[in-house]
């Protein structure tokens, strides 16, 4: 099978275009941040669709990047899917209470520089905080599963290290 029908099947959407912003609810508001995620691609990343979920003064941060504002985030995005063949998110479990929110997913992703453009596919987290959009967003995962560990050379070196822990 290949990564983009496995990433297709994981998915079972097309890109969509999320309705305009009136959160008079936090599920809402979830709800178009998970179909924000299923969409976003090379394509489908601009500056409109990232501010109807995240707000202008917004911050996110994951285990490789800190970013301030919408702009830079969409650039983030942009640059980040530029050169990935697939990807795709699996959200599985959320917790939620009036301004924020836990959820945890999968993301699927090839690129054709890592594991030979075979299909990476990483568990993690999202931490979000809101009032009428989202102000703080902050992704947990294991950066040496999504990244490191599939460089050539690097990953086979974070194997054998792995290896001599265990």
């Amino acid at each position: 099978m290949s990564n983009k029908t496995v990433l297709e099947e994981l998915l079972g959407q097309d890109p969509i275009d999320l309705p305009e912003n009136n959160f008079a609810h936090p599920e809402q508001l979830i709800e178009d941040f998970k179909n924000l995620f299923h969409s976003l691609n090379k394509d489908y990343c601009n500056k409109k669709i990232i501010e109807q979920v995240y707000d202008v003064d917004m911050t996110f941060q994951d285990p490789f990047h800190k970013i301030e504002g919408s702009e830079a985030f969409t650039k983030y995005c942009a640059d980040m899917y530029e050169n990935v063949i697939a990807s795709g998110f699996v959200f599985h479990k959320q917790m939620l209470s009036e301004n924020d929110a836990f959820l945890t997913w999968t993301f699927c992703y090839s690129h054709p520089k890592l594991k030979r453009g075979r299909t990476i596919c990483v568990e993690g987290s999202s931490e979000v905080r809101f009032n009428k959009k989202i102000y703080f967003h902050k992704d947990y995962f294991d950066g040496g599963a999504m990244l490191y560990e599939h460089i050539p050379f690097i990953g086979s070196l974070i194997q054998k290290i792995k290896g001599r822990i265990v």
